[in-house]
């Protein structure tokens, strides 16, 4: 239903069917609330709930993130890191013998981190499942406008550090080769350019 501008209900969209006052425009549509089983825009994934399980797209927020920019493989700050997964000897876990230390190239435009899930279908690029600290959406690296990274804690349980200092969820924070990242019981990652 249309209202004109003393307020009655107009069937028509140019010219109040009440009173026959002109219509200035008629509002846009709002948008339609999406549907479960609806696929993110960012990822594809199906819709279950208000928040993409995969990436996190809020589906109901009129601020939905616009799409990153294409990024120039020439870009001023791109570089190559990539991800070298380690135990944090501090927290009491055993480092890996170096022919099965896990190293993630970071590539495309983000990758979830976390623990694997088959029931939830969470199947993160950057998979940390010999830590049950780290929870099955804990974090995400996305990369800027200019090439370079950046990490959000994705509202884990026990949180992310990043060379120390404990991440605010939701927050980006840009990493660079030498960086820290320790997240779960005991999950180290440095950041190194390849």
């Amino acid at each position: 239903m249309i209202r004109c501008a003393k307020g009655c209900a107009s069937l028509d969209a140019e010219w109040c069917t009440e009173c026959g006052a002109k219509i200035a425009s008629p509002p846009a549509p709002a948008p339609a609330p999406s549907a479960p089983g609806e696929p993110c825009p960012s990822c594809g994934t199906a819709r279950r709930a208000r928040f993409c399980e995969r990436c996190g797209h809020d589906f109901v927020s009129p601020r939905a993130s616009p799409p990153a920019a294409p990024v120039s493989p020439t870009a001023p700050g791109a570089q190559g890191l990539e991800l070298v997964v380690t135990a944090d000897a501090s927290a009491g876990g055993e480092p890996l013998p170096a022919d099965r230390v896990p190293v993630f190239r970071l590539e495309g435009r983000e990758l979830l981190v976390g623990r694997r899930s088959v029931l939830k279908d969470i199947h993160p690029e950057v998979a940390l499942d010999d830590d049950a600290g780290v929870s099955h959406r804990h974090a995400k690296l996305v990369r800027e406008a200019d090439g370079g990274w950046a990490v959000l804690d994705l509202g884990s349980q026990n949180g992310t550090e990043l060379n120390g200092s404990l991440l605010v969820a939701g927050a980006r924070t840009r990493i660079r080769a030498g960086d820290e990242l320790r997240l779960g019981v005991r999950t180290l990652i440095r950041v190194r350019e390849h």
